[in-house]
């Protein structure tokens, strides 16, 4: 019998403020849009 292992993956996100890094990691990991600065 075999135990899954869960993946864990690190990731960093590197840019200039303000062009959508935290939208983007929020629309990846909790499947959330805010549209209050489009």
């Amino acid at each position: 019998m075999s135990i899954k292992k869960a993946l864990i993956y690190k990731v960093v996100v590197i840019g200039d403020g303000g062009v959508g890094k935290t939208s983007l990691v929020l629309q990846y990991t909790e499947k959330k849009f805010t549209e209050q600065y489009v």
